[in-house]
């Protein structure tokens, strides 16, 4: 990109993005402009889209660094499970937690969501929305597997996938509701417990 060595490019864009997300966050991806980021940052439009091509692809790129951080960090986590039980009921508490302090990530699960903010989006891009919506996690779903000898190793990864949505989709109905914190905190350990357990049911090794 003429103007710019690799560092400053690199420092540019993820100061877009620190900011885009901020605003979003506050303000909603519908409400906050491209303006308002470009102002945050200090930088003009026209360097803006030197990076991307539009605020929905924009969008796509601040979920994917948050969904990455999240698959890189659980993967260090994942690294001395001692069962394939212990491995996936850590990796589900993981990505409650990891939509919990996300609410970008978190209100990007739902279809309206994406229908409210991005009214002429190309399908192909929407779909892409839609994929980076939940992070790439089949990479470690794969190496729980590989350490099972029972039925666990036998799912296609895409159907234990879709059980972490489950988690996802009861994270988002709570979203701003704090009147039943408790339950919810109890409905939650009660279903990534029974979750992990009914997946890894032949090599599930009860704690103590």
């Amino acid at each position: 990109m003429a103007g710019f060595d690799d560092e400053e490019r690199e420092r540019i864009r993820a100061d877009l993005l620190r900011a885009g997300e901020d605003l979003f966050v506050q303000y909603g991806p519908k409400r906050a402009t491209i303006t308002d980021v470009t102002d945050a940052v200090g930088v003009s439009k026209p360097i803006f889209y030197r990076f991307f091509d539009s605020k929905a692809e924009f969008y796509v790129a601040i979920l994917r660094r948050r969904n990455e951080a999240f698959a890189r960090e659980t993967r260090s986590e994942l690294e001395d499970v001692a069962t394939p039980y212990e491995g996936l009921k850590r990796l589900l508490y993981r990505y409650k937690s990891h939509l919990e302090e996300n609410p970008l990530v978190r209100r990007s699960l739902t279809r309206e969501h994406y229908r409210d903010v991005f009214r002429n989006v190309p399908p192909e891009l929407l779909r892409e929305l839609q994929e980076e919506s939940v992070p790439d996690v089949l990479p470690l779903v794969r190496s729980l597997q590989e350490r099972s000898d029972g039925r666990f190793a036998e799912y296609d990864p895409a159907t234990v996938l879709g059980v972490l949505e489950t988690v996802g989709l009861q994270v988002a109905q709570r979203a701003g509701d704090d009147d039943g914190a408790a339950d919810y905190d109890q409905v939650m350990s009660l279903l990534i417990s029974s979750l992990a357990r009914g997946l890894t049911a032949d090599t599930y090794q009860a704690p103590g």
